[in-house]
């Protein structure tokens, strides 16, 4: 520990002091996750257990507060032991005696005024904090740990210069302190003054290379600036120097998540709720990062949280709306604006929201009144424009929708969002080309903007575009799941499993999705059509049997795909759904049948190959299964579920591993999941493992070669390939491998 430190995470400072730096925000700290009714604030960025502890006690308010503290010691000594204590308006009220009362020498006054400008600012009267420090130096100069604290008062209250001065000075008095530097750094990141930050934040770390709190400040100053990479690299040594430290792993997984790592930044969250569960923080982040990747029950879940915590904080209920709006529960979603406007009745954004959605919901007439109002409040912003030309569009009201559109783009030309709402606008209006238009020109910039891609999949469909429309849906729900996108590919599949694939897609992410069902019961309903006329037809019942085991009618699916099995069908999904079925009546041996029957009839089918290697995993045949799963994500890289399931499964292979150092078939397969995940240099690590176990092995060799490809390095890949020729010269995936890569470099 550096003496004289003073941050944001609560270190060096005296226990007896603490409780003031555990607050230092704008918002305070939290009270428990499951009893808290009030708003929470905003925080700083990382905090510790420690001062999350403290930050609790900070918010236990007494029945009555008032600024006046009544003078009721009968001697100085009961007055100190309330000064010292833990309890912020006896520590206030205690002190304040001792400062008005006691005439204290300079330096026990000096530690009076210190203690009271702490539990003001607890309190968030930064003011009078700062008032008692002024006196505090005075009465004493050159006290390094109250230039400390004054100097992160002043950068609360954003007084930057005042800040730097404060800082510079713990400087001059401890220049081998680490601590100081740390502390301006974070005054010149607040300040935008990059460079000066790094030089402290650099300063700081060569004088205490092992205090995680530079590495994890510059972290956040790089990750700021967009240096994802470099910020990655010193939040990690941040949590390799404190692996405790619940805020900086909370912000080490909001970095992940926002370069689309979202399984590793999920379970940075869930690390930062083991070590602190009452910061709502990591809940909310949680939330965010399950529903970018589609597991939106598990978002609502840790957001039912939050809101049971905090009935009033409008953040929660802004994205539970947003997820209920995409999960088509329209009435949950109008009940949570409902609430957003009981908050605030002038909440522009949930207006917009609500106008939509009642037109949506056929009460375009009140969806209106809210338009007219969002615009009334905010006139000068395009939000509210495009908001109200949805709802006029809903009316027919085509003229008076344009005009919106028009005043929206002119107020934000270049705004993403302006322009993917107006290509919605155009689509209501029947206007597809119009639509392409504007999502052409964000596409233009952000090509990988996944609702742009899902509206523009649906303006080509209305064109009568299949194959760019499908073009368009297959890269946004490779982005990101979504019932719209899944729906909508659904409609331009080319056969009926495909279809149904994505109906049971949508479904699985709204159970009572009413479109997703009413398509499958028609898809069940056309095929009883044809079997009415070709009774012995087995697609027929093969499609028929997919379609109800997507509605959940298991007795009517094994009744059909059975009877398509028996009619000696060739279409491997029949199996596939009979392996499915079988898992479900607990019949593995029965199941791993089927699948493999699939596999053999289809080696494309990358469902079968996710099934198959789901069984073999939970059966601990680990070493197939990775195989399995590595081939099912390569076919088919959007599987959210089987990378899931990758993902729990690494930690006990790894440790099978460990245990069994002789069973080559776990580097293999954990080397193939390595690669289909796209990591090539650990594929590469591991396989090596495999190799130093079976020297020359013509299988090891191939997917090696598979490697090698993967990363470029087509000499080794060749040399690969025609050792395992040469060990296996009858195999014919190695001679096509060879043949590929050898043409690959003509």
């Amino acid at each position: 520990m550096q003496a004289g430190h003073l941050d944001c995470w609560g270190r060096g400072i005296p226990f007896a002091l603490l409780l003031a730096a555990a607050v230092l925000t704008a918002g305070g700290g939290m009270p428990a996750i499951a009893t808290a009714t009030d708003t929470p604030g905003s925080g700083p960025a990382v905090r510790s257990p420690l001062e999350m502890l403290l930050a609790q006690k900070a918010t236990d308010k007494k029945p009555a507060e008032t600024q006046k503290q009544e003078q009721t010691y009968s001697s100085a000594a009961d007055a100190e032991k309330d000064c010292a204590g833990n309890d912020t308006d006896a520590r206030i009220k205690g002190c304040t005696y001792l400062i008005e009362k006691a005439n204290l020498p300079a330096n026990r006054l000096a530690a009076a005024l210190a203690v009271r400008g702490y539990a003001y600012l607890v309190k968030q009267d930064r003011t009078r904090a700062i008032l008692d420090f002024d006196a505090s130096l005075k009465a004493v100069p050159d006290q390094l740990q109250i230039y400390l604290y004054r100097g992160l008062a002043y950068r609360l209250i954003g007084d930057y210069p005042r800040a730097v001065a404060d800082f510079t000075k713990a400087i001059a008095l401890d220049p081998k302190s680490a601590g100081p530097y740390a502390d301006r750094g974070m005054v010149f990141g607040a300040n935008k003054e990059n460079e000066r930050a790094l030089a402290d934040f650099a300063k700081a770390i060569e004088l205490a290379p092992n205090d995680a709190f530079a590495y994890a400040a510059r972290g956040a100053l790089y990750a700021g600036q967009e240096k994802d990479d470099l910020a990655l690299a010193d939040y990690n040594k941040a949590v390799e120097i404190n692996p405790k430290d619940a805020g900086v792993l909370r912000e080490r997984g909001n970095l992940l998540l926002s370069v689309g790592e979202h399984d590793k930044a999920i379970a940075d969250f869930n690390q930062s709720i083991k070590l602190y569960a009452n910061d709502w923080r990591p809940f909310r982040d949680r939330a965010l990062a399950h529903a970018v990747a589609g597991n939106y029950s598990l978002a609502l879940a840790d957001l039912d949280l939050i809101a049971k915590a905090y009935p009033n904080f409008a953040e929660v209920y802004r994205i539970r709306t947003a997820i209920q709006e995409k999960l088509q529960r329209y009435d949950l979603a109008l009940a949570d604006f409902g609430k957003l406007l009981e908050i605030n009745k002038s909440d522009v954004e949930a207006l917009i929201g609500r106008g939509r959605l009642l037109a949506v919901s056929g009460k375009a007439e009140q969806g209106l009144a809210d338009a007219e109002k969002a615009v009334e409040l905010a006139s000068d912003r395009p939000e509210p424009y495009l908001g109200r030309a949805f709802v006029r569009a809903r009316l027919k009201r085509s003229d008076d929708a344009m005009k919106d559109v028009d005043i929206a783009i002119a107020l934000d030309p270049a705004g993403a969002t302006v322009r993917i709402d107006a290509a919605t606008v155009l689509l209501e209006l029947g206007q597809p080309a119009g639509a392409i238009a504007n999502l052409n020109s964000v596409l233009g910039s952000t090509p990988g903007n996944a609702q742009a891609l899902e509206k523009r999949c649906g303006a080509y469909a209305a064109l009568g575009d299949k194959v760019r429309a499908l073009a368009d849906c297959q890269k946004a729900i490779a982005i990101r799941s979504s019932i719209e996108a899944y729906l909508l590919r659904s409609s331009l599949q080319a056969t009926p499993y495909l279809a149904i694939r994505d109906l049971e897609r949508a479904l699985k992410l709204n159970s009572d999705l009413a479109a997703a069902q009413s398509r499958l019961k028609s898809i069940v309903a056309d095929a009883t059509k044809t079997l009415a006329a070709k009774p012995d037809f087995s697609e027929a019942y093969g499609v028929r049997g997919w379609a109800e085991l997507a509605l959940g009618q298991r007795k009517e699916a094994s009744e059909d795909l059975t009877k398509a099995a028996d009619l000696k069908s060739k279409d491997a999904r029949v199996y596939l759904g009979l392996g499915m079925l079988a898992e479900l009546d607990n019949k593995a041996d029965v199941a791993a049948q089927h699948y493999d029957k699939a596999v053999e009839l289809d080696p494309a089918l990358a469902e079968a190959y996710a099934q198959r290697g789901m069984l073999r995993a939970r059966n601990t045949k680990y070493g197939e299964a990775m195989l399995d799963l590595a081939e099912a994500i390569r076919l088919e890289p959007e599987q959210r579920e089987t990378k899931g399931f990758v993902n729990q499964m690494l930690f006990p292979v790894t440790m099978t591993m460990r245990m069994q150092p002789k069973n080559v078939s776990l580097p293999v397969g954990l080397a193939m999941v390595y690669a289909a995940l796209g990591d090539p240099d650990k594929a590469l690590e591991t396989i090596n493992q495999a190799d130093a176990l079976t020297p020359g092995s013509a299988d090891v060799l191939f997917r090696r070669a598979q490697i090698y490809q993967q990363k470029g390095d087509r000499v080794r890949a060749i040399a690969d390939l025609e050792k395992a020729q040469t060990a296996d010269p009858g195999n014919g995936r190695i001679k096509n491998l060879l043949e590929q890569v050898r043409k690959s470099g003509g």
